[in-house]
């Protein structure tokens, strides 16, 4: 009778917990800025930090005040704390002055932070223009398509 009785119990606990439903911590990301305030030709620096390492990797969208977004950019998220170097400076032809916003969303969870940009007087040469020189200085170009290049360039500024 005992064995029975025991059985049963068994069996009712492997069937409830086999019923209920799994609870899973849902991860969490932060997104660390050192500074909120970036001027023409510094570099985006953040980090994004996450309580668990998923495998998924973040999501993040930069937009303006007006709300105009950047494509959805994937970040591989290797580490609880990932640092997240731009590639290229702040430039006056493609960032206005004003303030942006960093979307991060990863496995479920959600952060925004903001910075500003502002005019600092910095005056900085575009990095299409860095790739025309590089090219020229290694023989890769005339000098005479070196110069239409940088009177096309400062054409554009105007």
């Amino acid at each position: 009778m005992k064995a029975r009785q025991y059985l049963l119990v068994t069996m009712l606990v492997i069937f409830s917990a086999a019923l209920l439903p799994s609870v899973y911590a849902t991860p969490t990301v932060k997104i660390l800025m050192d500074k909120t305030t970036f001027g023409y030709c510094e570099k985006l620096f953040y980090t994004i930090q996450v309580s668990e390492v998923t495998g998924d990797p973040a999501v993040i969208h930069i937009r303006d005040q007006s709300g105009k977004s950047s494509s959805a950019i994937p970040i591989p998220i290797s580490n609880l704390q990932n640092p997240i170097p731009s590639m290229i400076p702040f430039e006056a032809e493609i960032f206005p002055v004003g303030k942006y916003f960093i979307d991060v969303e990863y496995s479920g969870a959600k952060d925004s932070a903001e910075f500003d940009l502002a005019d600092s007087g910095n005056v900085c040469i575009p990095i299409t223009m860095k790739q025309v020189a590089y090219s020229w200085i290694n023989d890769k170009m005339s000098d005479g398509f070196f110069i239409d290049a940088i009177n096309k360039s400062t054409y554009q500024i105007k």
